[in-house]
């Protein structure tokens, strides 16, 4: 199918295609919409929307939307900005035309109502075709009240080495492959986001109200490639990210790893000239935020973090999460001020389930959602992939959005958005936890709850038992901590939590302790244990990794382990603590094993801490 084109002529000769035939048009002198506007397009409702583009020089630009009309004039450089009156939600095809000179610009097809910008790394990208479900999806009758705008790199940002040719082409100008707006049609929406369409066309279908929604999602992208870089050079902190970003230490290093796979001709040329990188600090918000800063959108869907959550190493140890934590608020900050939108909110999707050290980046993102009345985290604990960085199943992530949307954007307060602990409070033996935003409060399995965590007064935490105990109040218990003061919920990569309310949305992680989480114990397990079974038993003080190289299980040293569980069989050489396992795989009972390192741990690496 033909993609939508957009109704802009400007000076110069086109022709009309016709089979067999190629009919000549006369030039037509009319001014050139940016980027946003095309046919198809959704316009945002109930506010000023700035109508902008280039003309002449100085020419009168006529604006009519239905009844209403407006007049400007372009600037010495021939830039317009003519703001449109707020328009009522318009479900019927409406026509934006635009007039200066002696030509005219139209955008037919035009529908008013929310325009959600959706954007971040490559599970806001995943496509709808490959997703769980998606084929199905695109076979079924698809809404005419969604329309889709989708941006996409000209070069990917997988492992291809890009040719000389293409990386000088490469700029923020040249970056995207830039699309108008479609209706949603299997072919539009084949490769477009399965998370933001799944988000609207739930949206959609519960307000009656259409949406617009713009795609411009980069795979492996970190955050300081969406900062504006102008803020990244002035701020003391990122200042040394801006110069040699490719060797500066505090840069994503996977990052910096598929960068110089990707330039790798680039740097083999010795060339002086600068190369543009899809990774390179501002480049992502030039090119895939600036064209935009103009539109009042409703809000904005961000799914990132996978290449800011850890270092670059098989286990992942995590980064800092004071240091992400900042920078996630000086993307709220920057990007509120350059959309002139100071409460413009941001729907986030909390890093799912994954065995890698993501417990960390997802409290950062907790810590800045709850410090912020604009932010509101989708959780999405339950529908991650243990190994796999890309999981399939995105419809529940952007169902999860929707709700978010429906109850704080819409007011639709009957829709549930997910669980959250409101309130912690301890005696001499037990503590009372007290959720919110939720009815009856279960386990999904019908299992004992899992997932809790106690501490006393030295922050070491125990794995605890839990009950429901009246309403949304849970009673949380550890036989090893007499006198509780801290508690946690779900503080592990993977964790395999099963607490749900009535609809079986998960209950979000959590944790009462204040300040930056110490380091966990990292176990390097040798002894063919389950590794989850063997972290729910520890605790989330515990990171627990199996690694396996051609002669049986050996420790991987760059993940800087420190102990190891091994056979009590095994020879040990190695400098770090070891603890034997004398049991055998299919034993339930491994209460020894985890007495034994935590033993150890109180023993030899409590200076570690």
């Amino acid at each position: 199918m033909m993609r939508p084109m957009r109704l802009a002529l400007v000076g110069f000769l086109t022709t009309a295609m016709v089979p067999g035939v190629a009919v000549a048009q006369f030039p037509i002198e009319g001014p050139t919409l940016d980027p946003f506007f095309a046919s198809h397009m959704v316009l945002p409702r109930a506010v000023a929307v700035p109508i902008t583009g280039r003309t002449s020089p100085g020419a009168r630009v006529d604006v009519s939307f239905g009844t209403a009309r407006v007049t400007g004039t372009a600037d010495e450089q021939g830039r317009f900005r003519i703001l449109l009156a707020p328009q009522e939600v318009r479900d019927h095809a409406e026509t934006l035309f635009v007039r200066s000179g002696q030509g005219t610009t139209r955008c037919d097809d035009v529908l008013v109502g929310d325009v959600y910008f959706c954007t971040g790394q490559s599970n806001m990208a995943f496509e709808l075709r490959s997703s769980i479900g998606g084929p199905e999806e695109l076979g079924s009758e698809l809404p005419d009240d969604v329309r889709v705008l989708s941006w996409v790199p000209r070069l990917t940002t997988g492992s291809a080495r890009y040719t000389l040719e293409d990386i000088e082409a490469q700029s923020a100008e040249t970056f995207y492959v830039r699309s108008d707006w479609s209706r949603a049609t299997p072919e539009s929406l084949a490769r477009f986001s399965a998370v933001a369409w799944h988000f609207g066309r739930r949206v959609a279908e519960q307000t009656g109200i259409p949406v617009g929604l713009v795609v411009t999602a980069v795979g492996g992208s970190p955050i300081e490639a969406w900062l504006p870089l102008d803020h990244l050079a002035a701020n003391p902190d990122t200042r040394a990210l801006v110069d040699g970003w490719l060797d500066a230490d505090g840069y994503p290093p996977w990052c910096q790893e598929r960068a110089r796979q990707n330039l790798a001709a680039w740097i083999e040329s010795g060339a002086a000239r600068p190369a543009h990188h899809a990774f390179e600090p501002g480049l992502l918000f030039e090119a895939g935020v600036e064209p935009f800063l103009d539109v009042p959108f409703r809000a904005v869907l961000w799914y990132q973090g996978e290449s800011n959550a850890t270092r670059a190493d098989p286990a992942g140890i995590p980064t800092d999460p004071v240091v992400q934590a900042n920078r996630m608020r000086d993307l709220l900050a920057t990007w509120r001020e350059r959309f002139a939108l100071p409460r413009l909110p941001f729907l986030m999707v909390q890093l799912p389930g994954y065995r890698r050290a993501w417990v960390e980046f997802r409290d950062a993102q907790a810590q800045v959602a709850a410090a912020d009345p604009d932010v509101h985290l989708a959780i999405t604990l339950d529908v991650g992939h243990p190994t796999d960085v890309h999981p399939q199943d995105k419809a529940p992530v952007g169902d999860r959005l929707a709700r978010i949307a429906l109850r704080r954007l819409h007011g639709q307060r009957d829709v549930g958005d997910g669980p959250r602990i409101a309130h912690v409070e301890f005696d001499a033996e037990s503590a009372r936890v007290v959720i919110e935003n939720a009815k009856a409060m279960q386990s999904a399995d019908a299992l004992p709850i899992r997932g809790f965590a106690l501490a006393g007064e030295d922050l070491w935490f125990h794995p605890a038992a839990a009950v429901v105990t009246a309403g949304n109040e849970v009673r949380v218990t550890a036989p090893a901590v007499g006198r509780p003061t801290a508690l946690r919920y779900a503080w592990q990569d993977d964790p395999r939590t099963n607490f749900v309310d009535e609809g079986g949305l998960p209950l979000a992680p959590h944790r009462t302790d204040a300040g930056p989480p110490r380091p966990r114990i990292r176990v390097a397990n040798l002894a063919g244990l389950d590794e989850r079974v063997l972290e729910d038993l520890l605790g989330p003080d515990f990171k627990v990794g199996t690694f396996s190289g051609p002669k049986g299980p050996q420790v991987c040293g760059l993940w800087e382990p420190d102990l190891a569980v091994i056979r009590a069989t095994d020879a040990w050489d190695q400098e770090l603590p070891a603890v034997r396992w004398r049991g055998q795989e299919a034993d339930a009972d491994l209460a020894t094993l985890v007495a034994a390192v935590r033993a150890t741990v109180a023993r030899d690496l409590t200076r570690r801490r």
